[in-house]
Parts: structure tokens; C-alpha cells; sequence
């Protein structure tokens, strides 16, 4: 790495900056937008509107720290990456953890599920809701969501990823809004 470093600052060249930064790991915090649903680990599948998108991004987180952690080992690196899933909170959470704010995720060290719930001008939303009726919600949401993220993270995620439509409109109105 030292080498390719002083190459760049001797003789700059588009492809060794290409290598030098390929080696480079540069995304340490990250944040995983799914706010329909009941998500949690425990007591969840088989209620509605949620399902294989919970096991799916549980199994993506797991091996995304992996990963994480085996880069920034390999390039000697002193940093601890976080991974955020955001979520709904649901006061009323039926026999589930999606009522606590902040859960850790089991077999991971950095990775937690991050709850944030809707409101309205009248207050939280304490019972959970259709995905079909959450859309007036979601612009609030991303604005609650962003500052509890900055919250958490201690700064802005470096990338930000949305499950499906809700997810993705909610992670493009972050990314906007954490510029």
C-alpha cells in the first residue's frame, strides 16, 4: 500500500489510483431501510406484511460485518463498522421486540435494528399498519429517521440501502437529506 501510495504522489496514473483505492475499504457505517412490517428476530414471521424480506436481510447483514471486518483486518485498519437496520417501532408490538429501540442483532458484534416509529400530526402510531397505508407516513419518517441515524452512527451512514418501494423511497430521501 505504501508503495502504490508513493507511485500516486511520484507519477499519478488513473489505473494505480484505481488499485490503490480498490484496496482501500471505505464504507464502515451503513444503514438498511425496511420500515414495513413487523421486523425483529423473534415471534415475527407469519404476521402480515412480514416474512421472507426479514430472514433475507438478517442473513445480508450477518455476512455483510463479516466482510466488513475481514477488509479492514486485511488493510490493518483500527475502525469498527456499524451496520443500522431501520425499522418501524410499534408500541402495540404483539409479543414481539418491535417495540424496543434498539436491538442487537444475534451473531453479529456491530449490527443492531434500529426502530423509528411513524407519527402523524396526532402523535405515534402505536398499532401497526398495512404496507399499502404507510406512504403518508414516510416523509416524516425519513426526517425522524435521519437524526436518530446521526444519532447513532455519530455522524451520516456511508451507504444507505432500501428494501422494497417503501425502503427505497425512504433511503432516497435520506441520501438527499445526509448529503
Amino acid at each position: 500500500m505504501m508503495h502504490l501510495l508513493l507511485d500516486i504522489l511520484q507519477a499519478p496514473d488513473p489505473s494505480t489510483l484505481e488499485t490503490f483505492l480498490g484496496r482501500v475499504p471505505m464504507v464502515f457505517n451503513v444503514a438498511i431501510l425496511s420500515p414495513h412490517g413487523y421486523f425483529g428476530q423473534a415471534n415475527v414471521l407469519g404476521l402480515p406484511d412480514t416474512g421472507g424480506q426479514v430472514v433475507y436481510i438478517l442473513d445480508q447483514v450477518r455476512a455483510l460485518e463479516n466482510e466488513m471486518l475481514l477488509r479492514i483486518k486485511r488493510q490493518g485498519l483500527d475502525v469498527t463498522p456499524r451496520i443500522l437496520i431501520v425499522t418501524r417501532l410499534i408500541p402495540d408490538a404483539k409479543g414481539t421486540t418491535c417495540n424496543q429501540r434498539l436491538e442487537r442483532v444475534t451473531g453479529t458484534e456491530h449490527t443492531h435494528i434500529l426502530r423509528v416509529p411513524f407519527r402523524s400530526e396526532h402523535g405515534v402510531l402505536r398499532k401497526w399498519i398495512s404496507r399499502f397505508d404507510v406512504w403518508p407516513y414516510l416523509e416524516t419518517y425519513a426526517e425522524d429517521v435521519a437524526s436518530e441515524i446521526a444519532a447513532e452512527l455519530q455522524g451520516v451512514p456511508d451507504f444507505i440501502i432500501g428494501n422494497y418501494s417503501d425502503g427505497n423511497l425512504v433511503a432516497s430521501l435520506l441520501a438527499y437529506k445526509m448529503l
